[in-house]
Protein backbone atom coordinates (compact mmCIF):
# COMPACT_ATOMS: atom_id res chain seq x y z
CA UNK A 1 0.00 0.00 0.00
CA UNK A 2 2.84 2.38 0.83
CA UNK A 3 4.36 1.87 -2.60
CA UNK A 4 1.04 2.85 -4.21
CA UNK A 5 0.81 6.14 -2.28
CA UNK A 6 4.49 6.90 -2.74
CA UNK A 7 4.40 6.44 -6.53
CA UNK A 8 1.53 8.90 -6.91
CA UNK A 9 2.12 11.34 -4.05
CA UNK A 10 5.82 11.00 -3.17
CA UNK A 11 7.84 14.22 -3.17
CA UNK A 12 10.51 12.90 -5.55
CA UNK A 13 8.26 10.59 -7.58
CA UNK A 14 8.56 11.14 -11.36
CA UNK A 15 4.84 10.36 -11.76
CA UNK A 16 3.71 12.69 -8.95
CA UNK A 17 0.20 14.05 -9.26
CA UNK A 18 -1.49 16.02 -6.51
CA UNK A 19 -5.22 15.26 -6.24
CA UNK A 20 -7.74 18.10 -6.21
CA UNK A 21 -8.87 19.05 -2.73
CA UNK A 22 -12.55 18.24 -2.34
CA UNK A 23 -12.80 16.71 -5.81
CA UNK A 24 -15.15 13.98 -4.62
CA UNK A 25 -17.55 16.57 -3.18
CA UNK A 26 -17.89 18.08 -6.63
CA UNK A 27 -18.99 14.64 -7.87
CA UNK A 28 -21.69 14.50 -5.17
CA UNK A 29 -22.99 17.92 -6.10
CA UNK A 30 -23.06 17.01 -9.80
CA UNK A 31 -25.16 13.93 -8.98
CA UNK A 32 -27.59 16.12 -6.95
CA UNK A 33 -27.00 14.30 -3.68
CA UNK A 34 -27.94 16.68 -0.88
CA UNK A 35 -27.04 14.58 2.16
CA UNK A 36 -23.36 14.04 3.04
CA UNK A 37 -22.01 10.58 2.29
CA UNK A 38 -20.29 8.55 5.01
CA UNK A 39 -16.90 6.90 4.53
CA UNK A 40 -15.67 4.36 7.08
CA UNK A 41 -11.94 3.70 6.74
CA UNK A 42 -8.66 3.57 8.62
CA UNK A 43 -6.01 6.25 8.18
CA UNK A 44 -8.16 8.74 6.31
CA UNK A 45 -5.47 11.34 5.55
CA UNK A 46 -5.46 11.45 1.75
CA UNK A 47 -9.02 10.14 1.58
CA UNK A 48 -10.21 13.08 3.68
CA UNK A 49 -8.27 15.56 1.56
CA UNK A 50 -9.84 14.30 -1.66
CA UNK A 51 -13.32 13.75 -0.17
CA UNK A 52 -13.89 17.31 0.99
CA UNK A 53 -16.80 18.74 2.98
CA UNK A 54 -19.49 16.62 1.30
CA UNK A 55 -18.42 13.54 3.24
CA UNK A 56 -18.39 12.49 6.88
CA UNK A 57 -15.30 10.42 7.63
CA UNK A 58 -15.20 7.82 10.38
CA UNK A 59 -11.66 6.71 11.16
CA UNK A 60 -11.91 3.23 12.67
CA UNK A 61 -8.47 3.45 14.27
CA UNK A 62 -9.14 6.68 16.15
CA UNK A 63 -12.59 5.46 17.19
CA UNK A 64 -11.13 2.41 18.92
CA UNK A 65 -11.87 2.98 22.63
CA UNK A 66 -8.53 1.56 23.77
CA UNK A 67 -6.33 3.41 21.28
CA UNK A 68 -7.99 6.78 21.85
CA UNK A 69 -7.26 6.52 25.60
CA UNK A 70 -3.59 5.61 25.31
CA UNK A 71 -1.27 8.38 26.44
CA UNK A 72 0.49 10.24 23.69
CA UNK A 73 3.63 10.62 25.81
CA UNK A 74 5.11 8.45 28.56
CA UNK A 75 6.54 10.90 31.14
CA UNK A 76 7.92 8.16 33.41
CA UNK A 77 10.40 6.73 30.90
Amino acid sequence: MLRLWNSGLGLLSPTRSIPAAGGATQFLRASHQLEPAVIIAAAVGVIGFVAGPGYHLVDTVICDPLICRLPAKDDEN
